[in-house]
């Protein structure tokens, strides 16, 4: 697993290669390869064909790759130019799929220019509703949602509603993100 790692990402560099059986080939490994190819696929997110991001956006959304979520945010924007518009639409379909996990990963675009749609998506995976200028909240409704499968909790003196649908396998990667990004006081 260790040494996949290291190489999906310049894997994904071939999926920018301007010959399209290498790109295809290697866009393909990488969305076999599930939440390990995740890496290869934001690598590969660099393109300028739009429908190879699309396409690639797409696999993220499967992929189980929870991190690629902040990238994904990115493309959340308010904007004119129709290509950004449909990243942005792919976008949200792929986050949504996402699902519970990739919250701990969304809540730093909080305080991006991005926040408005980031905010928007993490309502409808988590059926809450917490402030967009909160992000300490949205991580302490996540923690307490994650710990245990009950329908509500008490946090920050605030009662909220838990999903009832919670992952049935532990989210890859997330705990040790928390604990980075409580580390380096991110979320104030």
């Amino acid at each position: 697993r260790v040494d996949a790692q290291g190489a999906v990402v310049p894997i994904g560099r071939f999926v920018l290669s301007q010959k399209e059986s290498v790109a295809g080939a290697a866009l393909d490994y990488l969305a076999t390869m599930g939440d390990v190819g995740g890496p290869g696929l934001v690598e590969a997110l660099e393109t300028r064909v739009t429908l190879k991001k699309l396409e690639i956006i797409q696999k993220l959304g499967t992929s189980g790759y929870y991190p690629a979520a902040t990238k994904l945010c990115e493309y959340l924007v308010k904007t004119n130019d129709p290509k950004v518009t449909q990243y942005k639409e792919a976008s949200k379909v792929a986050l949504t799929k996402m699902g519970l996990c990739a919250v701990p990963f969304m809540v730093p675009m909080l305080s991006s220019k991005s926040r408005l749609w980031t905010a928007e998506i993490l309502r409808q995976i988590t059926g809450v509703s917490i402030s967009t200028s909160n992000p300490r909240a949205w991580m302490e409704w996540y923690e307490a949602a994650t710990v245990e499968h009950r329908s509500t909790d008490e946090v920050s003196g605030q009662r909220f509603s838990l999903p009832t649908t919670l992952p049935s396998r532990s989210c890859r990667g997330t705990s040790e993100y928390r604990r980075g990004v409580r580390d380096r006081h991110h979320l104030r």
